[in-house]
């Protein structure tokens, strides 16, 4: 089932990604702070492990991760997201290596990715 799990978006970007998700009949899940611990499988399955550790720090960015989305209907999003200017800081796809990650894991993965990418140029 084609799902896309939101973490800290505003509520104006979050009602514009719904919009454009519900019109390919792709369900949405937004993932509270509060709302944050698990892997990345658990919290794309519904599960609901409460809040992270304390020790746990969040990056302030929002992330959007795409959970088995067709290449179709993942190219298309993301053209129809930059032609409406819709701006998600992080974009991920669930892997089988990821999906054993937290939220906190993948963003700081991502922040490194995105690191070395600025370096390289």
């Amino acid at each position: 089932m084609e799902k896309i799990i939101l973490f800290q978006a505003d509520k104006a970007t979050e009602n514009q990604i719904r919009r454009l998700t519900s019109a390919k009949k792709i369900s949405m899940l937004v993932i509270e702070r509060n709302h944050a611990a698990g892997t990345m499988a658990e919290l794309a399955a519904g599960k609901d492990n409460g809040a992270l550790p304390a020790l746990e720090q969040l990056p302030e960015e929002s992330l959007m991760v795409f959970c088995d989305v067709s290449e179709k209907h993942f190219d298309k999003l993301l053209f129809e997201m930059r032609s409406k200017k819709i701006h998600i800081d992080y974009k991920a796809v669930l892997t089988p290596i990821n999906r054993h990650w937290t939220i906190p894991m993948l963003m700081r993965e991502l922040q490194k990715e995105r690191q070395q990418m600025l370096i390289s140029k």
